[in-house]
């Protein structure tokens, strides 16, 4: 189920934190702030020593390479996140346009991203997954909304920063 920790998880978490282990939940969810989602894990009794996902890792990439002036398409998590990183979200005259999973996306939103895109703004991206499991069934992710700014825009992200990209890994490590 949604938000419910697979059996055994916290058992393994606790023996894992008692023989002096780091537990890193590595995960391409955009949407919830890490420390929220890392409070999510303690209500479920999953020991967690940091969460990294994928808009954190847009984030460090946007830092790494001088981005600062982003538009996004993504829901609130996400846009905390990259403020807290010193991005400034706006509609017009960006570094970049910032993809990730929005459960409240619009037409007008997709059509700002293309001009930006097509004007010469980068394009990044927070994970490839078309889609995610629900208690309803798969719905659309954060693919999906990549997939129709590729198709809009005929331009590809230069960089889609989850799972299983390498920038991720070496991040945690």
């Amino acid at each position: 189920e949604e938000g419910k920790a697979l059996r055994g998880a916290p058992e393994l978490t606790e023996k894992l934190v008692a023989i002096g282990k780091k537990v890193i939940v590595f995960s391409n969810n955009s949407t919830t702030h890490p420390v929220l989602m890392k409070e999510q894990y303690k209500n479920e009794k999953i020991i967690v020593t940091d969460v990294i996902n994928s808009a954190l890792l847009v984030s460090k990439y946007s830092m790494q390479n001088k981005i600062k002036l982003v538009y996004v398409i993504g829901e609130d998590g996400f846009c905390e996140v990259l403020k807290e990183h010193g991005l400034t979200i706006r509609d017009c005259d960006v570094d970049a346009v910032l993809v990730g999973m929005d459960r409240n996306i619009t037409y007008q939103k997709l059509a700002t991203a293309t001009r930006l895109i097509r004007g010469g703004a980068r394009f990044i991206a927070s994970n490839p997954d078309k889609s995610f499991p629900t208690p309803r069934g798969l719905e659309p992710g954060a693919g999906s909304m990549i997939a129709a700014l590729v198709a809009a825009s005929d331009t590809k992200p230069e960089i889609i920063l989850g799972k299983p990209n390498k920038f991720g890994f070496d991040y945690i490590i």
